[in-house]
Formats: C-alpha cells, structure tokens, sequence
C-alpha cells in the first residue's frame, strides 16, 4: 500500500509540475479603465510535500513507539486577489490554510488576508485590516511561496500561531519610501492564547490586551522592491541586484506572565530588537550564475526562560511530551529568550541561455540561538537543492533539516543527539 501511495504522489507531482513549467501567456491581471489606475489581478498557490522524518524521541503511532515517519501532505494553500481601486487606494484579499496532514484534525480554508491602504502623499501611505504588515525584520512577514528554501524561516515569526494567525494581526500600519529608504510601522491586536498554564519561567499572558507596535527600515543600495504587498521575497533568480540592509523592533507592554515562588504573577514585556541583510546579484564574469546571501541577528526578550518548540506541519501530535524537552514529532526550541542568529546562502545555475529562471540553485542555512533555559546553544541546519522548471512558478526542492534533541539532566537542558527530516516539495503558483 506504502509503494502505491508513493508511485501515484510521484506521478501527481510529475503530472502538475509538467503543467505548471509551461510559459505562462500574461499574467492573471486586468485593467478596467484606459488609463489602468484600475485593475483586479488574482493568484493561486500550493506547495505538496513528500517526508521522511526522524521522529523525536517519545512519538507514538497508535499505541507504539515510532521511530520514524512517511508521510505525504499540502503544506500550503493559498488563492489571493487584489485590486487597484484607483490611483491611490490598493485592496488585497487572500484565503489559505497550512498543513493538511494525517495528524492534523482541522479543516476548511480560513480568511488570512483582508487589508486596504490609501497613498496619502508619495512617500506614505496608511492602511488596515488583517495584514501581515509588521516589523521587526525581512522574514517576519515572509513570501511562502517565493522563498529560497523549501519553508519560511521559523526565527523571525516571534508569536506565529499564538499571537497571530500564520503571522497576519488585525490592526492598521504606514509604510512608505524616500530616496533609498523605506519603512513600515504596525499596530496591531493581538489574538489572545487560550490554555496557558502560569509557570515558574514566562509565557504568554491570555488575559492581555496591550497592543503591539513594531517597525521595520531598509536601506536599498540597488534595486528598490515592491512595497504593495508586506511579504518578502527569498530570491529574484537574479531578475533583480539587490542589497538592504535593515533594522526593526517590536514590543508589546506586560504580554508575558509568569508565578514566582512567593505564588505571585510577575508580568513581563516582549522586546525584540533585529537587524538583517540581503544580498542577491548575478555575479560577474559568470553567465548568469546568481548569489544569494541572507544574514541576521535577533534579540529576542519574552520574559524569563521562554523558549517555544516548534514542529513545522507536524507529523504528529502524539506522544509524550516529557521523554524529550521539544515534544514529539519534528518539533525543536525555534523561538525564545536570548539571541539568535541566522545565515543563508544560495547559488543560482541557469540552464537556458536567456534570462528565464529554469535552473538549479542549491542552498544552505543555519540558525545558531543562545537562548536564556538552555545550557547549550541550538544549532539547526539546512542543506538543500531546488530544480526550477519555471522559477517560483514551478519548482521541485529536495531538503534535509536536521536539528538537536534536549534532554534535562538534573537541572541542566543539554544536547541529546540529532535528528534529520527529509523533504521533497513540488510548488505551484498561477498568478
């Protein structure tokens, strides 16, 4: 059964990539008035993953121990329109889920994005809605389909899923450009967690409600991007030369609490600080082999010990949860107190002589985090290759993570062994 499930995803794969690596005729976009200061464009979006996974120690299927996982699901959905009001107004509105999985247990397809903004003058604009404009830092409101590797990165989603829904907040912002700058500010209303217990080290409090602020200023030496849209891309395959370098903050007054040993509750803010760079450029002397270089620094404060095991479209939910401190599944400390910092890196070799992106582009990250709880530093990796049959529009990636398993030992919270996951993604867009 495991064989023919795994001949008929392959041909599936093949069958949708072959479609989708066709050169599109025009894109998905209509102008309504001779002018164009009116148009409506629509895009939509998957990404299918096949997996095999070293499961955290602990994990169960059924009632036994399973040391290992297979598994095929759709990472993400996404199916988005926009329009051009007029000359100054800008609507966007996208509906999406992630993670259809055979362990997860929820359905439908939720309402992610709903915001407009109006041009107040060249050099600013304001908006609101559910967005995920915010600070902070390039991938706090990163492009999911249009990223280098084969997932977002998970260091800069600070309250992803707890906080927000898959980094979108209901709120309002400004962002604008001038010269070679450009910045974006948020305030927005978080969404209050429900079920969280009050412990000795800090967690997020269910009963806030203080509003988060967050900013986010680039300085683009080269080509300026798009700021229609909030979410960063991961790489042009050398369409654009571009290098930012940026600076953003966030924060938000008494959202962690914790219990003292006194039984009392001492609230904590979230401060974050972050600076980053991009760099992507066909290099010289080359025939249009492309560079692609990311690099950050995060100072993450969440209140005392925080730390927040992640399992990225989890392969399961069951298990238990005290064999190891990240859980069971895929799950590893990705967010916390104390500082992070992140590297990635790619090469872009075209296969065509003309400047369409068909190629492969292998690439390479790392996230080193010092966080406050652990005694030793977590060291996570990812080494991949992507096969781009028409850019982002069409691309297969082949990825291996492989990321620390903590243990406590007395008091101490150290480095048991390694665990990899392997994943081979197909995606699609249609825009």
């Amino acid at each position: 059964m495991k064989t023919y499930r795994l001949k008929t995803a392959i041909f599936l794969f093949a069958m949708i990539a072959h479609y989708f690596a066709l050169p599109q005729q025009k894109k998905l976009k209509y102008y309504l008035n001779e002018d164009s200061t009116r148009s409506v464009g629509f895009a939509v979006a998957g990404q299918a993953w096949m997996r095999y996974n070293e499961n955290n120690p602990g994990t169960l299927s059924g009632d036994q121990v399973d040391d290992a996982s297979f598994d095929v699901s759709i990472r993400r959905v996404r199916i988005a329109t926009y329009a051009k009001l007029n000359a100054k107004t800008f609507l966007f509105v996208c509906l999406g889920r992630n993670d259809f999985n055979q362990s997860s247990d929820k359905g439908g397809i939720d309402l992610l994005d709903f915001h407009i903004d109006y041009q107040l003058t060249p050099w600013f604009a304001i908006g609101g809605g559910k967005s995920g404009w915010r600070g902070l830092s390039r991938y706090s409101a990163p492009s999911p389909t249009k990223m280098l590797g084969a997932d977002v990165l998970l260091a800069p989603l600070t309250t992803v899923n707890i906080g927000d829904q898959l980094t979108r907040s209901l709120g309002f912002y400004g962002k604008g450009s001038f010269n070679k700058f450009d910045y974006r500010l948020s305030v927005a209303s978080p969404y209050k967690p429900a079920n969280v217990p009050l412990l000795e080290d800090s967690n997020f409090d269910p009963k806030s409600n203080h509003l988060r602020t967050s900013g986010y200023m680039r300085y683009q030496f080269f080509e300026k991007e798009s700021m229609a849209l909030p979410y960063a891309l991961g790489t042009y395959y050398g369409a654009k030369r571009v290098f930012n370098i940026g600076v953003g903050f966030e924060y938000q007054p008494d959202a962690m609490c914790r219990q003292n040993l006194s039984m009392d509750t001492i609230f904590h803010d979230i401060s974050h600080y972050a600076v980053d760079m991009f760099y992507e450029s066909e290099l010289p002397g080359t025939r249009g082999l492309v560079a692609t270089l990311y690099a950050a620094y995060f100072n993450y404060n969440f209140g005392r010990n925080y730390v927040r095991n992640i399992g990225v479209n989890n392969i399961s939910s069951n298990g238990n949860n005290d064999v190891a401190f990240n859980g069971v599944g895929n799950s590893y400390p990705t967010i916390g107190t104390g500082d992070s910092y992140y590297m990635q890196s790619a090469l872009f070799f075209p296969l065509t002589k003309d400047k369409k992106p068909v190629g492969i582009q292998p690439y390479f990250g790392i996230q080193l985090s010092d966080f406050d709880k652990l005694n030793e530093n977590m060291i996570w990796t990812d080494y991949g290759i992507n096969f781009l049959l028409n850019g982002h529009n069409s691309k297969f990636a082949l990825a291996m993570q492989r990321r620390p398993i903590y243990r406590q030992v007395n008091d101490q919270f150290v480095v048991d062994e390694f665990k990899n996951m392997f994943i081979l993604q197909y995606q699609f867009r249609f825009d």
